[in-house]
C-alpha cells in the first residue's frame, strides 16, 4: 500500500537589516530550493502562483523592514514532526544551506 502525500508550507521571514532601502529579488537569481529535515523530509520546493512564494520574491524593503515569504514541499502523509528542518538553496555550482527554526 503506499501512503499519501501532504503539502509542508515553510515560512520564511526576510529582514531588511541594512541601513537602506534594499530589493529582494530572488527570481533574479535564477536559484532553486529544496527542504529537507529527518524523517526521510526532503523535496524540492513547488512552484506556485502565491504572491509571497520565496522564489519568485522581487520586493523592494526600507531599512529594517520585514516580509514573510513561504516555499512548499511535499512530504509523506505520515510525517506529523521533525526534530530538524533545513533550507537548500542552489545556483549554479554554489549551494547554501539555511537551518529553520
Amino acid at each position: 500500500e503506499t501512503g499519501g502525500l501532504n503539502l509542508l508550507m515553510v515560512k520564511l521571514k526576510v529582514i531588511n537589516i541594512s541601513g537602506a532601502a534594499a530589493v529582494a529579488y530572488v527570481l533574479s537569481k535564477d536559484m532553486m530550493f529544496s527542504i529537507n529535515g529527518d524523517d526521510g523530509i526532503g523535496g524540492m520546493a513547488f512552484v506556485t502562483m502565491l504572491l509571497n512564494d520565496f522564489a519568485f520574491a522581487q520586493d523592494e524593503m526600507d531599512a529594517g523592514e520585514n516580509r514573510q515569504y513561504v516555499l512548499i514541499t511535499q512530504i509523506d502523509e505520515g510525517i506529523t514532526e521533525t526534530s530538524s528542518l533545513s533550507l537548500h538553496m542552489k545556483k549554479g555550482r554554489e549551494s547554501m544551506i539555511v537551518k529553520l527554526q
